[in-house]
């Protein structure tokens, strides 16, 4: 809980509010670092794609480059 709370007050202080934004944000996050492990433990397949996810994350919500 405490990871969540710590998650939401950083992506407030860009704007970012709400349930399912967080959760939007939890599950990207979460899904790209369960394929990596899952997939390719050890090596970069997934881990590389992390920038991109991240600004599609923040051209959804509607943050500034």
């Amino acid at each position: 809980m405490e990871v969540v709370r710590r998650g939401r007050e950083r992506l407030a202080r860009f704007g970012v509010e709400g349930a399912e934004k967080l959760d939007l944000f939890t599950a990207l996050l979460g899904g790209m670092v369960n394929a990596q492990h899952a997939n390719d433990p050890g090596g970069v397949r997934w881990a590389r794609l992390l920038d991109e996810a991240m600004d599609m994350f923040a051209d959804h919500v509607g943050l500034p480059r």
